[in-house]
């Protein structure tokens, strides 16, 4: 289990530092998608997620709570191919679902307590990228990529 990230590791990725402890946990700020655009960030393309997703894992993290996940929580992601999603969520199973782009927007068959179609646009601020569920327009989760499947989903 050598390739798996501890949730300590995975806070230190999304706040930029090299090390566990209070720094770790110092996350961005949820925002809205027009917070985003005010603060000038872009949308990300769907060629863009294309190229970032497939074959990769994405670590969420949420800057809130949502759903029934609580703040500070990751969910690993792995985009098999252009098709397949596996999540493993903390303390629970992997999940295997679809996914696909609608326009600039990322797709998933959510199953679980938010079952259903999810469709979120993706911001980039500076480097720190957003999820934004539509049509609330609230992004209440960050992701950061690592190529391949670290997780062995």
């Amino acid at each position: 289990m050598a390739g798996r990230m501890t949730r300590a590791a995975l806070l230190a990725l999304f706040a930029g530092a090299a090390i566990a402890g209070p720094a770790a946990a110092q996350l961005p700020k949820p925002m809205t998608e027009t917070e985003l655009k005010a603060a000038g960030a872009r949308q990300v393309t769907a060629d863009e997620l294309r190229r970032m997703l497939t074959g990769n894992t994405s670590y969420v993290v949420l800057l809130k709570n949502f759903g029934p996940g609580k703040t500070g929580g990751v969910i690993a992601n792995y985009y098999r191919d252009a098709r397949t999603r596996v999540q493993k969520f903390p303390n629970g199973p992997k999940v295997e679902s679809n996914w696909w782009l609608e326009g600039n927007s990322r797709c998933v068959e959510e199953r679980g307590p938010l079952a259903g179609n999810l469709c979120s646009n993706v911001w980039d601020l500076a480097g720190t990228l957003y999820l934004c569920p539509q049509p609330a327009g609230d992004c209440p989760m960050s992701f950061r990529n690592m190529q391949g499947n670290p997780e062995g989903l």
